[in-house]
């Protein structure tokens, strides 16, 4: 990875618009961020976000949301270090949760919530044949 400051018109001679894939990047002066070699970089952009050498100077990385924010741009919301590791706790702990409110181990969590939610849309279905029901009874009755 390569880092640099470099002038906009500069920047945006040698690299194109390219370096506004993630939206434009206030100041005169860019930090371009650049993956591969000079003469055929993987990506390039203009950022002002914070990067490291590697990941492991963050520690767990734990993606929570994926969005298109327009034709050819994904944004990834991500969380990191122990807010990362908080984050997959809560996520467990509500798996646990669930796994004790239905009855099922945690490896069929999702398997026993399709089958609840199959049995209530039986009980709808059970519950507007009744209603149909009555309310004809109660026109005959009326009658």
């Amino acid at each position: 990875m390569i880092i640099r400051w470099l002038g906009r018109t500069e920047a945006e001679s040698k690299f194109g618009v390219y370096i506004y894939q993630g939206g434009a990047v206030p100041g005169a002066k860019l930090r371009i961020v650049q993956v591969g070699p000079d003469d055929s970089p993987y990506d390039v952009e203009a950022c002002g976000g914070m990067h490291v050498g590697n990941t492991g100077e963050i520690g767990m990385i734990k993606i929570v949301k994926v969005e298109k924010i327009q034709e050819g741009v994904v944004r990834f919301i991500f969380t990191t270090g122990r807010h990362a590791l908080n984050y997959v706790e809560s996520l467990e702990d509500s798996i646990n949760e669930v796994s004790e409110l239905i009855g099922r181990g945690r490896e069929d969590v999702v398997k026993g919530v399709k089958e609840l939610l199959n049995d209530v849309g039986k009980m709808e279905g059970r519950i507007k044949a009744l209603t149909r029901k009555a309310i004809k009874g109660d026109v005959a009755e009326a009658m």
